[in-house]
């Protein structure tokens, strides 16, 4: 028998543990430690593999993937103008030919609500939430088709 939902995949705390699980009417069905969610995602019979459901509002969710690193591309022209006038400044040219990015620190992600923290001290904080999800075949150098 296939499962014929869209599959959505959250990582939770269940007692003290990072867990991954299925997301289906409000309830994670968690599936079994240690699953690589990567290689479940064309497997139709995984919703029979997992464990008894439990209710999202009993859980904490998690990020749902631990990256190793995470570059943060600053493509946005209205976004660049407003942070650059938030300064004072007037957005370089060079920004315009050249493709802007930074590192970020990949252990800063936290969970759906968890509180974001600002650190003692601090007059002004910005916070976003910027998310892109790419899950399909591995490339290089790939057009947009």
């Amino acid at each position: 028998m296939a499962y014929s939902h869209d599959m959505k995949i959250a990582a939770f705390d269940l007692a003290g543990r990072r867990r991954h699980g299925l997301v289906i009417d409000g309830q994670v069905h968690p599936l079994p430690a240690n699953t690589d969610i990567f290689k479940i995602l064309t497997e139709h019979s995984v919703l029979y593999r997992c464990e008894t459901p439990v209710p999202m509002d009993s859980i904490r969710l998690l990020p749902p993937v631990q990256p190793m690193a995470i570059r943060d591309f600053i493509t946005f022209e209205q976004h660049v103008l407003g942070s650059y006038a938030g300064i004072g400044r007037n957005v370089p040219t060079e920004w315009y030919e050249i493709p802007t990015f930074y590192f970020t620190n990949p252990h800063c992600l936290i969970g759906a609500k968890d509180p974001v923290r600002v650190p003692p001290g601090y007059k002004l904080f910005d916070f976003e939430l910027e998310v892109a999800a790419i899950i399909g075949p591995d490339g290089y150098n790939r057009t947009a088709d």
